[in-house]
């Protein structure tokens, strides 16, 4: 004869249930979340045409600014955070960056604000210098993408 489960193991039964189905219902959206955010910032920043990348060059003498302005979308269902960081130059010409990053709530746009000031720079010798950067794609409180890569490098 079969015995009758108690209410207690019907109970945690149920619950398992519950749980399961929350965490496929979670890891789903932040997989989907992750899955549009990084298609759409990597559609607004990583094409050299984009529309939502401006940039403006001011020289000065042996002293080069350039700034970067980015329009960092999120589509996503969580915040995203884009930061950028720039890493210690070498070469003949001196780099220095302003390291900047945005948090970006879902369904908004916002500016990504990027700076830097190259100096000791030679109207008559080659301008020898390589640009590590720090590019950093995080979803908010759940995980982040870190990409280590030149950014840019001059000389011959």
């Amino acid at each position: 004869m079969k015995r009758e489960p108690s209410p207690v193991t019907r109970s945690l039964r149920a619950a398992s249930l519950v749980i399961t189905l929350v965490s496929i219902v979670a890891f789903t959206t932040v997989a989907y979340s992750f899955y549009t955010d990084v298609t759409a910032v990597v559609g607004a920043l990583g094409s050299s045409n984009s529309k939502g990348v401006s940039t403006s060059t001011v020289v000065n003498g042996t002293t080069a600014i350039v700034s970067v302005n980015a329009t960092v979308p999120n589509p996503g269902l969580y915040p995203v955070s884009v930061s950028i960081f720039c890493l210690p130059s070498n070469g003949t010409v001196h780099v220095t960056c302003s390291n900047s990053g945005v948090t970006v709530p879902p369904g908004t746009s916002q500016t990504l604000r990027f700076t830097m000031a190259l100096s000791n720079l030679s109207s008559t010798a080659p301008n020898r210098f390589t640009i590590d950067g720090n590019i950093s794609l995080s979803l908010v409180p759940f995980g982040s993408v870190s990409i280590v890569k030149p950014i840019a490098a001059g000389g011959s």
